[in-house]
């Protein structure tokens, strides 16, 4: 983890002030003309709500791609954490919006950064049964066999969580990458 980032261990917030509060604001409806005019004013980019969420984090999880668009061209900080240790990434892949994920992963952000449950984007999106988000994940290198803190693989999350078909896509686009042997990686479950 690099320096700039800002984990949930580093967040000692105060209360979020006025201007803040409407930022923030702004950032959950999706209105990038207000969210433009905010900047204008000075608004502070990578301001953290009293959860830790950014307006990136925000508008990725609202599915706001204008405003997640133009918070990246003004150079906010697409990486940091909230109080969970989510991404942007994590948010847009749990919630389904591709759209926002693509601009996330144009945008070079770290794919396979762990909340701390040891989860990633692509585990996100199985849970999620997001099947567009975890192909555009496993298209730009996102780590589809790492395993979260109990051992479990995307693949082995989308099938408890009964999205059969995203569970595909993950067998399909790991088939390369493991042995036939103990295809699901999760420890649990090798050998059968």
């Amino acid at each position: 983890m690099g320096a700039a980032l800002v984990t949930s261990a580093a967040l000692r917030r105060s209360p979020v002030s006025e201007t803040e509060s409407r930022w923030f604001q702004v950032a959950a409806e999706g209105d990038a003309t207000e969210l433009c005019l905010q900047m204008g004013h000075g608004a502070n980019l990578n301001a953290q709500d009293s959860r830790g969420m950014t307006a990136a984090m925000t508008t990725a999880a609202r599915g706001h791609k204008a405003c997640l668009s133009l918070l990246a061209q003004r150079g906010a900080e697409l990486d940091m954490f909230d109080h969970l240790d989510w991404t942007a990434a994590m948010h847009a892949a749990f919630r389904g919006h591709y759209d926002c994920l693509k601009v996330l992963v144009d945008c070079g952000v770290d794919l396979d950064a762990q909340d701390f449950l040891g989860t990633t984007a692509a585990i996100r999106a199985a849970i999620g049964g997001h099947e567009a988000c975890v192909r555009l994940l496993a298209e730009h290198g996102a780590n589809l066999r790492h395993k979260d803190h109990m051992g479990i693989i995307a693949e082995v999350h989308a099938i408890r969580k009964g999205h059969s078909p995203c569970a595909q896509v993950l067998k399909e686009k790991c088939a390369p990458l493991l042995p036939l042997e103990g295809h699901l990686c999760y420890e649990g479950q090798k050998g059968r």
